[in-house]
């Protein structure tokens, strides 16, 4: 889950919802269910791009997830 602020038109807006998180080096700092902190940008998950190529964005939709973020360490975090 993840709780955060979204920018629009009319000003900043709280958001909350699941997103797929990724961390590219040293991810066994984390365990499912732990919390943290950090400053990312919120990506959405791209169509297959070939014929029967799985689709990761229907798959993500299907259970929930719309979006993705990634940090390159896991000492951009901040626990809470």
């Amino acid at each position: 889950m993840f709780q955060n602020v979204k920018k629009r038109k009319t000003g900043w807006v709280k958001a909350s919802g699941k997103l797929k998180f990724y961390v590219n080096d040293g991810s066994d700092k984390f365990k499912i269910g732990d919390k943290f902190q950090t400053f990312c940008s919120l990506e959405k998950f791209s169509h297959a791009k070939n014929p029967g190529q799985f689709d990761v964005r229907d798959y993500m939709r299907q259970n929930g997830i719309y979006l993705c973020a990634s940090v390159k360490s896991p000492d951009a975090n901040f626990g809470l």
